[in-house]
């Protein structure tokens, strides 16, 4: 029997290696594949999930590791910096994965990658979010930054872009077609909502359990906001708390919820009441996997998840992103 691992750095890989592992073309369990799953700690309630997830048996290892020790920096100047000043660190972790026969990563423009590249692992990638390269040039980034991270790829082993290391065997991605990002690697073609379809009700369960999704008939014909960590975008707590007022104050009152995204530690209590707020460390997707929740309307700042969501109507109300079959409210920051 051969083992793969999955090396997951959000709630959202988490999701979608879960959804691997539980479905197939006959939408069972694989039994000719082991495998072992790598929780990062960017992943909120990590250890939590780790638990659930041992007591299900569907992975034969279930490991974690640390910002501290590992490749859990979501920015590429910060894995750099920690690469250079760290030396070489990674020998247990290189040797553990040598022993796999397929590795699944959704970013490898992280220290996994450095320590992929360095070691000439080679590794599958799934896209990090839904139609990542689709809706933006992965490698759209200017001359300063572009020489940096070859400086990095060069001397930290650190791949300039995603997909584009050597040892990159393949993407795996939702949509195929009219890609923003170029790609030189062979692309796999694998819808969410096929996935999805694929989990039977056992499946799904195990998922939303392990999750601790709530129940989501209160979703059904109610609108949902979907928030952005605005901190990280160089906004303050008050900017961004008139920005969501402004948000809330176009929707129905009794009928709308809030879900924050997974870094996003704003306290929204101040906007509505606590029973309206969806716990940030659910992946939205998890709650519509029964397919039995329609919402009236979705919102966000910008994210990938709106497109996913089984909604009438869809917005993103950053001013200059449009995505196709989604309306812009154009509602500034600071306005």
């Amino acid at each position: 029997m051969s083992t793969d691992i999955f090396i997951c750095h959000t709630a959202y890989h988490l999701l979608i290696a879960l959804s691997k592992v539980l479905s197939n073309s006959n939408g069972s369990r694989k039994n000719s594949i082991a495998y072992d799953l790598m929780l990062m700690d960017t992943i909120p309630n990590c250890s939590k999930l780790a638990e659930k997830i041992n007591k299900t048996n569907l992975f034969k290892t279930v490991m974690l590791e640390g910002s501290d020790h590992s490749f859990a920096s979501s920015s590429y100047f910060k894995t750099a910096l920690e690469l250079l000043f760290r030396g070489k660190r990674y020998s247990r972790l290189v040797d553990a994965l040598r022993e796999y026969d397929d590795i699944y990563v959704f970013n490898d423009v992280t220290e996994v990658g450095c320590v992929l590249n360095e070691a000439r692992i080679k590794y599958h990638l799934i896209e990090d979010g839904l139609n990542c390269f689709k809706l933006f040039d992965q490698n759209n980034t200017s001359v300063g930054v572009a020489s940096f991270r070859q400086i990095a790829n060069i001397f930290l082993h650190l791949p300039s872009h995603m997909a584009e290391s050597d040892y990159c065997l393949d993407l795996e991605i939702n949509d195929a077609s009219s890609l923003s990002t170029t790609i030189n690697k062979k692309l796999i073609e694998l819808p969410r909502t096929k996935l999805f379809s694929r989990l039977d009700e056992d499946a799904v369960a195990h998922i939303q359990s392990i999750f601790s999704c709530p129940d989501s008939a209160c979703l059904n014909e109610a609108s949902l906001v979907l928030t952005t960590p605005f901190c990280e975008l160089g906004f303050s707590s008050a900017e961004q708390k008139t920005y969501y007022a402004k948000v809330l104050s176009r929707l129905p009152p009794q009928s709308c919820f809030i879900k924050p995204h997974p870094r996003d530690f704003f306290d929204y209590t101040q906007l509505v009441s606590r029973e309206r707020i969806i716990d940030r460390t659910i992946p939205i997707e998890a709650l519509f996997l029964g397919g039995n929740i329609h919402l009236q309307a979705v919102i966000s700042y910008m994210s990938t998840a709106v497109q996913s969501c089984p909604a009438v109507q869809k917005i993103i109300t950053k001013p200059g992103l449009l995505i196709p079959g989604i309306e812009n409210w154009n509602i500034e920051i600071g306005d």
